[in-house]
């Protein structure tokens, strides 16, 4: 008994460290990572600035300057484009603070120790039956940087990856005890857990449903129970939907940065002209690059001539001969008509008609006709090469994201070795996906899910960024690395 008391005890002593490495790691490279960034790309110096900002704080500062979460007009169709979770999140942390400053500095540190709990869940989560003292080999894999990327900023990946640790750890924790057959009331709590940290999730980040599928295993063996769980777990984010609908007619759209009675950048011949790009185009920057500068160089009324010829030389020289020259400089011709006619309604900050503009009905009609014509003269590019290098992008690349890491130390030896670590992780991660989706288990569904959400962002989102897979790094990557057979390694037999 004795023997079997001090296993115990260093078993949890064990777990202990873990946990310790992980809340550790977090907060040594999220200050890393501020302490070597420019303080012109922070945010008082708390936290990373991007451009999606706005769209995730702005309805939360408002409903803290105005005393309710705007509803009408043009504030109320703005809060629209992003659902809520973020910004809860962030609301909590403005009504604990009276300053923005110390509000900021609450976020951040509570993001690195939610994103170490995250990691520390997700190891209990992948070990599943296996010893415990088996925890200690994830030691190499949680000391990289790359698994605590995105803690500093004020985005959905910055809690995205601990509601998905939470959901998993407690969903496992669910099917353990209805497999035992022994105490329901455990069983049902950690379901409902399960149901809300999944709930929660899909209000932060709603692309990640195709996570739903986490939820099969459960069907199958009960299917009331699991179906009753699910719809727990879909309730927030149909209810946000259901909200949008009565309120402004908006229908099942996940992220309707598209509205007509919205003026702006991010108009339906923004969308069009994306629809294009992305026949050829995998990396969203360079779309952007081209269309933002186009639209601040037609609202600032510069002339038309220099702006399409911009924009023809920022297009491939295989686009300009499949399509024609002239057919382009038509198209991008259009668009800054169609920008310049909302240009009053922009200014003004006025919501515009619920129908399209004239100039900018014909601006999408030239833009979808093109891209019509290059799917047809390009199928291959299109429908393969395209794709195929979306997956490269996806999977070569090493996800540090620190501005260290891209910028100040680009050249170093030691960021390179670092880099070429880092990469190779990362691909070997997602390639043995297939892997483990293959070998069967019970997160397999999970797998399929992973998957799908992969599929659609190499075959429809396409110009993905980094941040699009984040969340699912770590379960993949530490789900893999426990199955890896490591006993061989020291087995006499093996």
């Amino acid at each position: 008994m004795q023997g079997k008391a001090f296993l115990g005890l260093l078993v949890r002593a064990r777990l202990l460290l873990m946990l310790l490495l992980c809340l550790t790691c977090a907060l040594g490279w999220q200050n890393f990572q501020l302490a070597t960034t420019p303080k012109t790309l922070l945010r008082q110096d708390q936290t990373l600035r991007t451009a999606d900002d706005p769209s995730y704080l702005r309805p939360i500062d408002q409903w803290k300057q105005q005393g309710f979460f705007p509803n009408s007009g043009m504030q109320g169709r703005l809060a629209t484009v992003r659902p809520p979770g973020y910004g809860l999140w962030y609301g909590l942390h403005l009504a604990l603070f009276p300053k923005s400053e110390q509000a900021l500095l609450s976020l951040r540190i509570s993001q690195a120790l939610l994103q170490g709990l995250g990691l520390f869940l997700l190891l209990l989560w992948a070990m599943d039956s296996q010893p415990k003292w088996r925890v200690v080999l994830a030691v190499p894999l949680l000391i990289l940087p790359f698994l605590y990327g995105f803690s500093a900023y004020t985005l959905s990946e910055g809690i995205s990856p601990f509601l998905l640790g939470l959901g998993l750890f407690f969903l496992r924790k669910h099917r353990q005890k209805a497999e035992a057959g022994q105490q329901p009331t455990a069983g049902w709590f950690f379901g409902l857990l399960a149901a809300f940290a999944f709930g929660y999730l899909w209000l932060v980040r709603p692309a990640l449903l195709p996570l739903v599928l986490a939820f099969v295993p459960v069907c199958i063996r009960r299917w009331k129970q699991g179906l009753l769980l699910l719809a727990l777990a879909l309730l927030p984010l149909s209810s946000w939907l259901l909200r949008n609908h009565l309120l402004f007619g908006l229908g099942l759209n996940l992220h309707p940065i598209y509205q007509n009675e919205l003026p702006g950048q991010y108009r339906e011949p923004h969308a069009a002209a994306w629809r294009l790009f992305k026949g050829w185009e995998h990396l969203g920057w360079r779309f952007h690059e081209t269309m933002d500068g186009t639209y601040r160089a037609a609202m600032a009324a510069e002339p038309d001539t220099g702006i399409v010829g911009r924009c023809l030389r920022q297009t491939p020289e295989f686009v300009h001969s499949s399509l024609g020259t002239k057919a382009l400089r038509r198209a991008y011709a259009q668009y800054v008509r169609a920008v310049q006619a909302q240009r009053p309604f922009a200014l003004s900050g006025r919501l515009m008609p619920s129908e399209l503009l004239q100039a900018e009905a014909q601006s999408v009609a030239l833009f979808d006709s093109l891209a019509s014509n290059f799917r047809r003269q390009q199928p291959l590019r299109y429908y393969l090469i395209t794709p195929a290098k979306v997956a490269g992008e996806l999977l070569m690349h090493s996800n540090l994201n620190a501005y260290y890491f891209q910028h100040t130390g680009r050249g170093k030896w030691g960021v390179e070795l670092l880099r070429i670590l880092s990469v190779f992780v990362h691909a070997m991660a997602w390639i043995l996906l297939g892997y483990w989706l293959w070998r069967g288990g019970p997160q397999r569904w999970l797998f399929a899910g992973i998957c799908l959400y992969l599929c659609y962002l190499i075959f429809v989102q396409r110009g993905i960024e980094e941040r699009y897979t984040f969340p699912l790094l770590a379960p993949v990557l530490l789900y893999g690395w426990y199955k890896i057979p490591w006993s061989r390694f020291w087995s006499k037999t093996g």
